[in-house]
Protein backbone atom coordinates (compact mmCIF):
# COMPACT_ATOMS: atom_id res chain seq x y z
CA UNK A 1 0.00 0.00 0.00
CA UNK A 2 1.16 3.53 -0.76
CA UNK A 3 0.25 5.78 2.20
CA UNK A 4 1.95 8.97 0.94
CA UNK A 5 1.00 8.92 -2.74
CA UNK A 6 4.51 8.78 -4.22
CA UNK A 7 3.88 5.60 -6.24
CA UNK A 8 6.00 3.38 -3.97
CA UNK A 9 4.78 0.82 -1.46
CA UNK A 10 5.16 1.77 2.19
CA UNK A 11 5.61 -0.46 5.24
CA UNK A 12 2.75 -0.56 7.74
CA UNK A 13 1.50 -2.64 10.66
CA UNK A 14 -1.72 -2.55 12.68
CA UNK A 15 -1.19 -3.39 16.34
CA UNK A 16 -4.50 -4.70 17.75
CA UNK A 17 -3.35 -4.43 21.37
CA UNK A 18 -3.43 -0.62 21.22
CA UNK A 19 -5.34 0.13 17.98
CA UNK A 20 -2.41 1.97 16.42
CA UNK A 21 -1.30 1.82 12.80
CA UNK A 22 2.46 2.29 12.45
CA UNK A 23 3.35 3.65 9.00
CA UNK A 24 6.85 3.98 7.58
CA UNK A 25 6.19 6.09 4.50
CA UNK A 26 8.87 6.48 1.84
CA UNK A 27 8.46 10.28 1.43
CA UNK A 28 6.74 11.45 4.63
CA UNK A 29 8.54 9.23 7.14
CA UNK A 30 7.13 7.58 10.27
CA UNK A 31 3.61 8.14 11.58
CA UNK A 32 1.44 6.51 14.21
CA UNK A 33 -2.33 6.64 13.65
CA UNK A 34 -4.78 5.53 16.32
CA UNK A 35 -7.68 3.82 14.55
CA UNK A 36 -9.25 0.53 15.60
CA UNK A 37 -9.69 -1.91 18.47
CA UNK A 38 -8.30 -5.36 19.28
CA UNK A 39 -10.99 -7.35 17.44
CA UNK A 40 -10.82 -5.32 14.20
CA UNK A 41 -9.43 -6.65 10.94
CA UNK A 42 -7.23 -4.18 9.01
CA UNK A 43 -8.47 -3.45 5.46
CA UNK A 44 -6.29 -0.65 4.04
CA UNK A 45 -7.00 0.53 0.49
CA UNK A 46 -7.54 3.76 -1.45
CA UNK A 47 -11.19 4.34 -0.56
CA UNK A 48 -11.37 7.98 -1.72
CA UNK A 49 -9.47 7.73 -5.02
CA UNK A 50 -6.58 10.09 -4.17
CA UNK A 51 -3.88 7.47 -4.90
CA UNK A 52 -3.01 7.16 -1.19
CA UNK A 53 -3.92 4.17 0.96
CA UNK A 54 -6.38 4.89 3.75
CA UNK A 55 -6.35 3.22 7.15
CA UNK A 56 -9.52 1.20 7.60
CA UNK A 57 -10.88 -1.68 9.65
CA UNK A 58 -13.69 -4.22 9.36
CA UNK A 59 -15.66 -4.85 12.54
CA UNK A 60 -18.65 -7.19 12.80
CA UNK A 61 -20.21 -6.28 9.46
CA UNK A 62 -19.18 -2.61 9.38
CA UNK A 63 -16.29 -1.05 7.47
CA UNK A 64 -14.77 1.93 9.31
CA UNK A 65 -12.74 4.10 6.93
CA UNK A 66 -10.39 6.95 7.83
CA UNK A 67 -10.02 8.39 4.33
CA UNK A 68 -7.11 10.75 3.66
CA UNK A 69 -9.17 13.38 1.81
CA UNK A 70 -12.80 12.50 2.49
CA UNK A 71 -12.56 11.91 6.28
CA UNK A 72 -14.19 9.28 8.47
CA UNK A 73 -17.14 7.13 7.50
CA UNK A 74 -18.70 3.84 8.51
CA UNK A 75 -20.33 1.55 5.96
CA UNK A 76 -22.51 -1.39 6.96
CA UNK A 77 -21.85 -4.23 4.56
CA UNK A 78 -21.55 -7.86 5.56
CA UNK A 79 -22.14 -9.85 8.72
CA UNK A 80 -20.03 -10.43 11.80
CA UNK A 81 -18.84 -13.81 10.47
CA UNK A 82 -17.75 -12.46 7.06
CA UNK A 83 -14.11 -12.14 6.04
CA UNK A 84 -13.41 -8.75 4.40
CA UNK A 85 -11.81 -8.62 0.96
CA UNK A 86 -10.65 -5.04 0.29
CA UNK A 87 -9.56 -3.92 -3.14
CA UNK A 88 -7.45 -1.00 -4.34
CA UNK A 89 -8.81 1.88 -6.41
CA UNK A 90 -7.62 1.65 -10.00
CA UNK A 91 -8.12 4.87 -12.00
Amino acid sequence: MDYDGDGRADIAVFRPSNGIWYLQRSQLGFAGVTFGIATDLPVPADYDGDERADVAVFRAGTWYLNRSTAGFTGVSFGTSSDVPVPNAFVP
